[in-house]
């Protein structure tokens, strides 16, 4: 699959029908709802973003950060056009080509809660990996405003992600075989928040993620915007408190890459089917309307173990607000426990965060 995106971005809704031993079916039945009357993508800002210099400093940002990744680990320096990735770029190919595109769609309201495993109360941090193995992958999301086409400052991106066997931190869930490991309440690892600055980019060292049952690999991401009526508080503790949200999505990743990643250990071996994007039903009613959700994306070094660059930018209507429901908060003196509480609007879609 080719994959040639500038400005890519994902709303796809998520809750615990998404998980093993639920109707998938239903949430992409949701997702279609929110999209109703929704522009599907920023082509509309593509020329006020080349314009005001946002595309160029895009394309900068993200060799750098190559290029700085391969300096700290002591890989031997590439050419400029030395990148292998999603779009079967040769040694020809311009460095504005490797880190730009022209593809894109927007995050859409959402009207059901966060998604399966959303922890509230995470850590403000860029390093998620903690003891985690897996292949290296740095994250670079930057959020645009859909009406006017600039980058939004100041806002929370909140990620997490399963690890390569499949299971996520800081829940207790028979969805992903921890319901009888309680110990798992303690953990936070593949979770974190980060601030976006002012070209609206929050960035991220995590691992690639592993699979589960019916489910393509995704990353889960949630915005938040602090205001009066809906903050969003970091603690002295570096965390963030807050359960409202402008936007809840999943991201995906190019199918030759994560098939790649599948036959690397540890993620070799999980045993679970792995399912394709193609059947992934919440990617298809996001291809369906016409978004092209994918993460951007080229190697750090030689070998797909030395690491991956991803890269995506989400439009986002920044006057939306909603309260999004949690599995769990995380504990200021540390762990998680079980959120105590389902908000109004939780209730009223039928979602339950346990």
């Amino acid at each position: 699959m080719q994959i040639n995106t500038l400005f890519a971005a994902l709303a796809v809704l998520s809750h615990a029908s998404a998980h093993p031993g639920h109707d998938v079916s239903a949430e992409a039945a949701a997702y279609e709802r929110a999209l109703a009357g929704v522009k599907p993508n920023l082509d509309h800002c593509s020329e006020t973003l080349v314009k005001r210099g946002i595309s160029g400093d895009a394309i900068n940002r993200r060799a750098a950060v190559v290029d700085g990744l391969r300096e700290k680990r002591g890989l031997e320096k590439r050419g400029k056009n030395e990148h292998d990735n999603n779009d079967g770029f040769t040694a020809h190919t311009s460095p504005e080509k490797i880190f730009a595109g022209n593809h894109s769609c927007a995050l859409a309201p959402e009207d059901t809660d966060s998604g399966p495993f959303w922890v509230v109360g995470e850590y403000i941090r860029k390093d998620l990996a903690e003891d985690q193995a897996g292949i290296p992958m740095h994250v670079d999301i930057q959020i645009i405003n859909s009406e006017t086409c600039m980058p939004v400052a100041g806002a929370f991106v909140d990620i997490w992600n399963c690890n390569t066997t499949g299971v996520y931190s800081g829940t207790v869930s028979d969805f992903d075989g921890t319901g009888d490991d309680y110990s798992n309440w303690e953990t936070t690892w593949l979770r974190g928040i980060q601030p976006t600055d002012i070209n609206g980019v929050a960035q991220f060292d995590t691992i690639f993620p592993g699979h589960y049952l019916h489910r393509a690999s995704h990353i889960h991401t949630l915005v938040h915007h602090s205001s009066a009526k809906d903050p969003a508080i970091p603690q002295r503790n570096h965390t963030l408190l807050g359960n409202t949200a402008s936007h809840v999505g999943q991201l995906f990743f190019d199918e030759d890459l994560r098939s790649e990643v599948e036959k690397i250990a540890p993620y070799s071996t999980n045993h679970v089917p792995v399912t394709s994007n193609a059947d992934d039903p919440i990617l298809s009613a996001a291809l369906a309307h016409g978004g092209y959700p994918f993460f951007q994306y080229t190697k750090i070094g030689d070998r797909l173990e030395d690491g991956v660059l991803v890269w995506i930018s989400v439009g986002v209507n920044v006057t939306y607000s909603r309260t999004v429901c949690a599995m769990a908060t995380n504990l200021a003196e540390g762990g998680h426990v079980p959120s105590g509480s389902t908000p109004p609007d939780c209730i009223a879609t039928g979602a339950s965060p346990l």
